[in-house]
């Protein structure tokens, strides 16, 4: 609901819009000399859309209103429900900035620990008061103009005592967050209860996925988010590799262990302490639990890559290439598989700056009339020709080649896949007795 300027909401005077999402609109506004970021709330958005649903979220806020709880926090004034409207509204501290979506810049490695120390201060805090943010992301985050003072906003969707009413958590069974920075445990609504130890290992997750981009310089799982399909393909199965020239190593291994799949090994590697900087010299992780979460780490990577999914490149084209390369990996895995012509098998993949390879090994199955091993190799590559992908697919045996064959075309999954299927079933012609 758009509020034109002029409008009163509980004595604010409305300003600008200066933003919105799914669960409401922002305004600048008004009340005789304090200025304020005033929220006006969509009710659809809350738990069936109920009045009492919107009103509870309202009353989890208003338990940090009053003054300036912590220096990291944006800081809440006032709220309450609008009868004109028929809307709750929040006003709020205005934070002036930049959100660290909306940078533009790579911030120095000093800063990005600040940052993360900070935000580990302010869910901490919230921690203490009984409270989780939910909603941690760069878009929630405001950097004042001299890099010195990060603050969280949008406390929208806290979740808190007046949520535990059985199993309604004030947003029904819908995920209420943003995608992209979110466990899978919570995207898919499979939280631990009320666990306190299980929310706090959300946040990890979500302070690790918005320090990731900054170390990054690009957002978590670029290059697998379109369609949208692939970017939840993403956040159930591929862990981000991260490494850095720049940060501090005990940050990247920090974010490395906040972004595993797994809940529980996040809490085993990581404290609150994990997001601050060390005193002196002293490690956060000695020297047996960074072998062991490289060790996770590595098991996450490989069960990702069984499926035909990891990291993907930061180049749009080189990105176009990736996805191709994984879908294209797993239609040929899936075909493989289920026609009923094929031995059992096992993969191997290869990847260098432009090229990827991936060779299908398959047994000897007397059954089928196969009395010796053969391969299938998929290889996949950038053409010399802007947009063009070169595909080539040989099939061997031990005792030389089968057949072997190579495209220069503008690829679909469908049309690669069509090649892929063609020169393997000429493989099996050619090995298959007469």
């Amino acid at each position: 609901m758009y509020l034109a300027q002029g409008t009163e909401i509980g004595g604010w005077i409305v300003g600008d819009r200066l933003g919105g999402g799914a669960d409401g609109d922002v305004y600048s506004a008004k009340r005789l000399s304090k200025v304020a970021a005033l929220k006006v709330f969509n009710i659809k958005s809350f738990g069936g859309g109920s009045l009492e649903a919107a009103k509870d979220r309202l009353e989890i806020q208003l338990s940090l209103a009053g003054e300036k709880k912590h220096k990291n926090l944006v800081e809440i004034y006032e709220g309450n429900f609008c009868s004109k409207l028929n809307l709750p509204y929040l006003a709020m501290e205005h934070i002036q900035g930049r959100s660290l979506d909306k940078l533009g810049e790579q911030l120095a490695p000093d800063v990005v620990c600040r940052i993360a120390a900070q935000l580990a201060d302010a869910a901490e805090f919230l921690e203490q008061k009984n409270l989780v943010h939910r909603d941690i992301k760069p878009a929630n985050v405001m950097l004042s103009e001299d890099n010195g003072t990060a603050t969280l906003l949008d406390l929208s969707i806290l979740h808190g005592p007046a949520d535990r009413r059985g199993d309604d958590r004030l947003s029904g069974d819908e995920f209420v967050a943003t995608l992209r920075y979110s466990p899978p445990e919570f995207v898919w609504r499979r939280e631990e209860g009320d666990q306190e130890d299980a929310w706090r290992s959300i946040t990890f997750y979500q302070i690790g996925a918005t320090i990731y981009d900054l170390i990054a310089g690009h957002e978590i799982f670029h290059g697998m988010d379109t369609p949208r399909s692939h970017l939840y393909d993403a956040v159930k199965y591929v862990t981000p590799k991260l490494q850095s020239a720049n940060a501090p190593a005990w940050l990247v291994g920090t974010v490395r262990a906040a972004l595993l799949k797994d809940w529980r090994k996040r809490l085993e590697f990581l404290s609150w302490d994990s997001f601050r900087a060390p005193i002196e010299e002293v490690d956060h992780f000695d020297r047996e639990m960074k072998i062991k979460l490289r060790q996770v780490h590595a098991q996450e990577c490989s069960a990702a890559t069984a499926r035909g999914l990891g990291d993907s490149p930061r180049g749009a084209d080189d990105s176009e290439l990736w996805r191709l390369n994984r879908d294209l990996f797993s239609e040929s895995r899936n075909y493989f598989m289920n026609s009923g012509l094929f031995p059992r098998f096992q993969t191997k993949q290869n990847q260098d700056l432009n090229r990827y390879e991936n060779t299908f090994y398959f047994d000897p199955d007397t059954l089928r009339g196969i009395a010796k091993p053969f391969s299938v190799n998929i290889s996949i590559s950038h053409d010399a020709q802007p947009g063009f992908q070169k595909l080539v697919v040989d099939a061997t045996t031990t005792e030389g080649p089968l057949t072997n064959a190579s495209w220069v075309e503008l690829f679909s999954v469908d049309s690669a896949f069509s090649r892929v299927k063609q020169v393997s079933l000429d493989a099996l012609d050619a090995i298959l007795p007469l």
